[in-house]
């Protein structure tokens, strides 16, 4: 799982049709979804098609359809679904239950700085964070594009969140979320198991339930919480097996 804050370089974003080709020559077939808060469907299916992206590898969550035209209606199809502006967190629930269900590696928010246009930075933070926890469990991608104005908002309350950031280079940073160290608690838990450790793992265990009973349940989607719980009761029942 990577998660990167990406501000504009020298003044501009990076061409959201890179990052798509780039995404599709790494990882093949593993599907996008696009939440674009800037770009019409209409004006981003030409895009891609230019691009020789495949439309069946994207789902489109078009926000600035309705934000330029509220009068106008839009119906959803299998590559695109319309969200009002003021909507788009509360509306994207369905979109984070698909990612439960492991229909999309890769999720690309274009961009912050118009999310907050709309909603408070708690809102937002709230939002990354929960996004953070599916793709920790999920080896998710996310790719949040930030404007340059808005970004010291969001930096700061990031940090503010705990979120542990890294500069990458000039215009991206590298987030770690708090389930993110849990999870990596997981691997290294099934690495000892491998190895035939047991007290290692078991004592990596006990650490890993200690941060876990810290999570309060306020915190975090209960499915994910849920899926956590499964995943390190697996890991339990595997230090048993002879």
């Amino acid at each position: 799982m990577k998660a990167l804050i990406i501000l504009p370089y020298d003044g501009f974003f990076m061409p959201i049709e890179d990052l798509l080709i780039s995404i599709s020559k790494r990882f093949g077939e593993e599907k996008v979804c696009y939440i674009s808060l800037n770009k019409t469907y209409t004006y981003l299916s030409g895009l891609l098609e230019k691009a020789g992206v495949s439309p069946k590898a994207v789902l489109v969550v078009d926000v600035a359809s309705k934000a330029f035209n509220p009068e106008d209606e839009f119906r959803d199809g299998r590559g695109c679904i319309y969200l009002g502006p003021q909507d788009v967190i509360s509306g994207l629930k369905g979109v984070q239950e698909r990612l439960m269900r492991g229909e999309f590696m890769h999720v690309i928010v274009d961009s912050l700085s118009s999310l907050m246009v709309y909603h408070t930075v708690n809102e937002v933070m709230d939002y990354m964070k929960g996004l953070a926890d599916i793709s920790a469990i999920k080896g998710i991608s996310l790719y949040f594009f930030c404007g340059i104005s808005y970004s010291p908002v969001i930096l700061n309350g990031l940090e503010r969140a705990q979120v542990l950031m890294a500069k990458q280079h000039d215009n991206e940073f590298l987030l770690k979320f708090g389930l993110d160290m849990l999870m990596e608690i997981e691997e290294k838990i099934k690495k000892a198991t491998e190895a035939g450790d047991m007290a290692k793992s078991r004592e990596l265990y006990d650490h890993a339930m200690g941060e876990y009973r810290k999570i309060s349940s306020n915190d975090i989607d209960e499915n994910v919480r849920k899926e956590v719980f499964r995943r390190f009761s697996e890991c339990r029942e595997k230090m048993k097996a002879p």
